[in-house]
């Protein structure tokens, strides 16, 4: 297994790499070159007249074909097969996470590349750099768009061709790190946010101050004063009149008020409620103030103490000194 590893990370060209991205990392600037050196071969023919120059110069031509086209084979390869690891190795990962590690970190695009290497290149877009080409002399801020200068912008000083080469890689392992930099962070703080909302929740339910639902016990119905929806009762605070009969005896009240509640009296309640008046009907003292509560100092007749003992029927007993 390590040898099969170790096998589609080695290059045509017999370069070894211990990681995919090293050796993609190998095949881009190899690509890069090849269209460099490609196109300064082609200015070189054309600026010679010498048959003997462009021949050798078709053939190292023809030799740098074959070179980038088993430079290609190499990159379709290990583009297949590093797919095919990502699968075998990543099987406990699921297809969002997969499709999280291919978003542009650095830009508000949301939806996923298709493969690594076309989120590698977009990102060149995004990384800011301050560079000068060394042929024309014009600024860049973006890597990608340097790099894309560098491409075609050609001249005839090795050490500039050079130093210009030396630049574009330098440009993008700069955008690589901070590619892998940026998508290591997003990832912690995913895995952050997930592990603060697990805990949350869990804190919530072992915390014993947090919110309970209370259980309503409703009171017995004998208990009056508890029930719900019931009044209190108060005592009446006023007596209605007592009729006067012809004969003098005065007569119960046909109806008590409480709490406006009328509550009607039968003739055998009104007699147990108001007894016999049979002693009081030669009484002639004002019946009608003394039932309507009229105060006792307004007629000065003696009250004597409660001995027991009902009163007689001598009128004389009730009559005003």
């Amino acid at each position: 297994m390590r040898s099969l590893a170790a096998k589609q990370r080695q290059c045509t060209c017999s370069a070894r790499f211990r990681t995919e991205i090293d050796l993609k990392r190998h095949l881009s600037d190899h690509a890069e070159q090849r269209r460099v050196s490609l196109i300064r071969t082609l200015f070189s023919i054309a600026n010679h007249d010498t048959p003997q120059i462009r021949e050798r110069m078709i053939g190292d031509l023809q030799a740098e074909a074959l070179k980038h086209e088993a430079h290609t084979e190499a990159d379709d390869e290990s583009s297949s097969e590093s797919d095919i690891d990502q699968d075998s190795d990543g099987d406990s990962e699921s297809e969002g996470t997969r499709a999280e590690a291919l978003v542009c970190p650095s830009c508000p695009r949301s939806a996923p590349f298709p493969t690594r290497q076309k989120l590698r290149r977009h990102h060149e877009q995004d990384t800011e750099c301050h560079e000068v080409c060394v042929f024309c002399h014009v600024s860049f801020k973006r890597v990608r768009k340097f790099k894309r200068h560098a491409e075609t912008c050609v001249g005839d000083s090795e050490r500039k061709r050079a130093y210009m080469d030396e630049t574009c890689k330098e440009l993008t392992i700069l955008s690589d790190t901070k590619l892998e930099k940026a998508l290591r962070e997003r990832k912690k703080l995913s895995r952050d946010e997930s592990e603060q909302a697990a805990n949350s929740v869990e804190r919530a339910g072992r915390n014993p101050r947090a919110p309970k639902r209370q259980r309503t016990r409703q009171r017995h119905a004998d208990n009056a004063t508890d029930a719900p929806n019931l009044l209190p009762w108060a005592a009446p605070t006023a007596i209605d009149h007592y009729l006067v009969r012809s004969s003098g005896a005065p007569t119960a009240p046909a109806n008590v008020h409480i709490q406006n509640q009328t509550l009607s009296l039968s003739t055998e309640a009104t007699e147990a409620v108001v007894p016999s008046l049979g002693v009081l009907e030669e009484f002639d003292a004002p019946l009608m103030h003394i039932m309507n509560s009229v105060p006792l100092e307004t007629y000065s007749w003696p009250v004597h103490p409660y001995d027991g003992n009902l009163p007689g029927n001598d009128p004389a007993a009730y009559r005003l000194s």
